[in-house]
């Protein structure tokens, strides 16, 4: 970059940059990652071990051909289970798998 005066020019465009990705523990991206807006479709993908607890729910979720436009809130609002119970156990769920499938190197 240079600097003319007061004001510093680029020789690159903004998308010609190098990108420097932030370096964020995976724990804390594990959990995170799971909010209420996130469609069922969304949470068996990233985390397929998870059918368990809408199975244990007595959701019929899993199966359901509305499950990619379902969110987690929907979901808790239509079988009236506790919001915060739901994620809880979702999340649980999620994170024990994360951490027995991760490489022991």
């Amino acid at each position: 970059m240079r600097t003319f005066g007061v004001r510093a020019f680029s020789l690159f465009a903004p998308a010609q940059r190098h990108f420097q990705p932030i370096q964020v523990p995976l724990q804390v991206m594990d959990t995170q990652l799971l909010h209420v807006r996130l469609t069922v479709e969304e949470v068996l993908q990233k985390w397929p071990s998870t059918f368990a607890v809408f199975m244990a729910a007595k959701t019929k979720c899993p199966g359901c051909f509305m499950r990619q436009f379902c969110t987690l809130k929907e979901v808790a609002e239509v079988y009236r289970l506790s919001l915060p119970d739901l994620m809880y156990e979702l999340k649980d769920c999620a994170q024990h798998t994360n951490h027995n499938s991760r490489s022991k190197i």
